[in-house]
């Protein structure tokens, strides 16, 4: 009978019945626990209403979790081990797992634990309902036919993007053109019905150079999109009409985390190729052109963090490697380089030496100044996962 009056006591209804069969009526009482949060109808409710908020996004997995405020899980620990409760289990587990089969049944979608395309939280103290989708993943290799965009917006000296007197309030340096991460991601919110973009690159080339051949590889995060399954053809028109034909992207698929991880952290290791159309202050004969590829093919290249930059990165010396070199006359004072370097190599620099920063280069070999250097990036080779 304790056991019966404690049982209906805690709302166990079977255990309620057996006592009214015996004449014994008691009501059930107020939990100090959980404040009577684990009722059916406060979860059922809540669930109802995720429901309704995730009507409005595109998904096929989900991930529901409750939250319990730190005073209730200390009561719940003390009480487990006050009275050796093994078997017990705790209000946020309880409630999970309730919620997340009535969600399922109300929706037809599947629960997973890794990688789901939608997020719930519940907090059943407040009443609240925290719905998000995860994020959507492209990728793909841009290429950029202009000389005067960059690939990252250049933010304000001053405000960095938060907008000031100086700037105008845009967070923006004067002047500076509409960047590729931008002609690459603002397509893609309206396709996606995304709020946000996050633009990841393998590297990054001047804001000078053009990117051609193969490209440049990218993944394209795009944050809390409606929809999942975007028209990757009509992505690629809309990002060539926005940008004027400056920018194209290709080779589009669906990407994950891991492979932006990948993206970022093997930079260094990739191998790029460049064509490098360098005009010299004076004539310059095909065979010292010649003895220079040949000093270069295979060399490894001493490289000072380049005079343009330290302004922004810190000195550092690096050793990159000059896979091959070759190059074709243009006219008695213009050739056409090609290289084939390491990641992280500033090839510019192998032309006109950094004033000796950079050793051995183009004019440390043959000792003409160049006076115009066009850079464009021909493609970026990725290394196997396993190497």
């Amino acid at each position: 009978m304790e056991l019966l009056e404690a049982l209906t006591k805690c709302g166990h209804e079977v255990a309620r019945s057996i006592l009214e069969e015996k004449g014994v009526r008691l009501e059930r009482q107020r939990c100090t626990v959980c404040e009577d949060r684990l009722r059916d109808d406060l979860l059922h409710s809540l669930v109802r209403r995720a429901c309704e908020i995730a009507s409005g996004y595109e998904y096929e997995t989900f991930l529901i979790g409750t939250y319990v405020p730190p005073h209730v899980r200390r009561v719940e620990e003390h009480l487990i081990a006050e009275f050796g409760l093994r078997e017990a289990e705790t209000i946020r587990r309880d409630a999970t797992r309730q919620m997340r089969r009535a969600f399922a049944e109300l929706t037809g979608k599947r629960a997973v634990v890794a990688n789901p395309e939608l997020t719930i939280l519940v907090d059943v103290f407040t009443e609240t309902v925290d719905v998000r989708a995860m994020p959507v993943f492209v990728k793909g290799r841009y290429l950029k036919r202009s000389r005067i965009t960059p690939q990252s917006p250049w933010l304000c000296d001053t405000c960095w993007g938060e907008g000031c007197d100086r700037c105008n309030n845009t967070g923006r340096r004067t002047g500076t053109e509409t960047s590729v991460a931008e002609y690459v991601g603002m397509p893609a919110l309206e396709i996606w019905g995304a709020i946000d973009y996050r633009f990841h690159a393998a590297g990054r080339e001047d804001v000078d150079a053009t990117v051609e051949g193969t490209g440049r590889p990218f993944v394209l995060e795009l944050l809390e999109p409606t929809r999942r399954r975007g028209d990757l053809h009509l992505y690629a028109e809309r990002v060539r009409e926005f940008s004027g034909n400056w920018v194209e992207v290709i080779d589009l698929g669906y990407a994950s985390r891991a492979e932006v991880r990948f993206l970022k952290t093997e930079v260094e290791k990739k191998v790029k190729s460049y064509k490098v159309k360098v005009t010299f202050r004076e004539p310059v004969p095909p065979e010292a052109i010649d003895r220079v590829c040949s000093a270069l093919r295979g060399a490894v290249v001493s490289q000072r963090t380049p005079t343009r930059v330290l302004r922004r990165k810190g000195e550092r010396l690096r050793h990159k490697r000059v896979h091959d070199a070759s190059a074709i006359m243009l006219n008695e004072r213009t050739y056409e380089f090609t290289f084939v370097v390491d990641g992280g190599t500033y090839v510019k620099e192998i032309v006109h030496g950094d004033n000796g920063r950079t050793t051995p280069s183009v004019y440390e070999c043959i000792g003409i100044e160049p006076v115009s250097i066009e850079l464009t990036v021909l493609g970026v080779q990725y290394p196997l996962k396993g190497e």
